[in-house]
């Protein structure tokens, strides 16, 4: 058995949305399609690619909606989701068994079975559990007080069949 105990603040939330945001090679294509808007139209403005026209403006407002706008609108949005669900602001307390995931905040109480989990995913201060494409319970990996704690926990992963590095 092993118990985590944790919370999250607003920055964290906002992190950790932004990590799972841009994990995804969609998001990933949009901001290298915004650069090579911004790329293109400086491109333009120095006559390197030719000549400009009244509608070459598009390319700037475009990379720069889509470089700057898109992750000012995700760091408001993330915000605004934090605040508005009280369970994202709980103490957590998680406890893992070989059997079930535990978890429990001050205005609920759950489990599930390790049956019920998809795949678990490290980054380097997250541990995502998922549990179907839209249910993921994210752990802040500062949340596993030792190392022996998360040697424990990746093990416990890894005999459920979810190995990580």
């Amino acid at each position: 058995m092993i118990e985590i105990r944790y919370s999250i603040s607003e920055m964290d939330y906002r992190n950790m949305f932004f990590t799972a945001v841009f994990r995804k090679p969609g998001m990933i294509a949009l901001l290298v399609l915004g650069i090579l808007n911004l790329l293109y139209d400086f491109l333009l403005r120095s006559g390197i690619a030719g000549e400009t026209s009244a509608d070459s403006n598009i390319h700037l407002f475009a990379g720069i909606a889509i470089v700057v706008g898109l992750p000012l609108l995700l760091y408001f949005r993330a915000g605004r989701t934090y605040r508005s669900n009280p369970q994202l602001q709980e103490n957590i307390r998680m406890i893992f068994t070989e059997e079930e995931i535990s978890i429990q905040g001050q205005s609920f109480e759950g489990s599930f079975p390790w049956s019920d989990v998809r795949k678990v995913r490290k980054t380097k201060s997250w541990i995502m559990i998922y549990r179907n494409r839209n249910i993921v319970q994210f752990i802040p990996a500062t949340a596993f007080r030792t190392a022996g704690d998360f040697h424990s926990f990746s093990e416990l992963c890894r005999k459920s069949g979810f190995p990580f590095a």
